[in-house]
């Protein structure tokens, strides 16, 4: 199972990340990378909108499916879609019955396989790319869309097995 720890890092890494997206790093990319600099310095204010927004609003529990029995209720009973946001490789390896495979970089480019109408659950290895999957799509308008954080590895301690191919 995820930990708080864990949960903070891969929150502080997407922080991190939208901070220098929307141009935080100005100051210091332009040293780096000098072509770089109108790109950060032109950050959109819808953009920075969007993103304070989403960050005032988190809720508690942060969009969380705690456990197998929860995830299983919602796939059954609200026909929630599973999105395995792990490589192909990995999915091929072994994934929770009936989940998909969009990798967390692919996510934005595949919106058009992620539903809007029902509820959307991520789920990757230990919950890193989970978190991530999340808030991007959060970002992108999606207001269905919860994680797993146990994910597979929590899955396998609950004594769940896994779909391979």
């Amino acid at each position: 199972m995820l930990t708080v720890t864990q949960m903070f890092k891969g929150l502080i890494a997407v922080c991190l990340s939208v901070f220098l997206w929307l141009g935080g790093g100005s100051r210091i990319m332009p040293l780096i990378f000098p072509q770089n600099n109108a790109i950060a310095t032109n950050a959109s204010s819808e953009v920075e909108t969007a993103v304070n927004g989403f960050l005032t609003n988190i809720p508690r529990q942060y969009y969380t499916v705690k456990n197998e029995d929860e995830l299983e209720k919602l796939v059954n009973n609200e026909d929630a879609q599973l999105i395995d946001v792990r490589e192909p490789l990995e999915y091929a390896k072994g994934h929770i019955l009936n989940a998909i495979n969009i990798p967390v970089r692919d996510l934005a480019k595949l919106q058009s396989k992620i539903p809007k109408d029902r509820p959307v659950i991520l789920y990757c290895s230990v919950g890193y790319r989970t978190t991530i999957g999340v808030t991007a799509l959060h970002l992108l308008g999606y207001n269905n869309v919860l994680g797993y954080p146990p994910s597979v590895q929590g899955w396998k301690e609950a004594g769940k097995s896994l779909n391979n191919g």
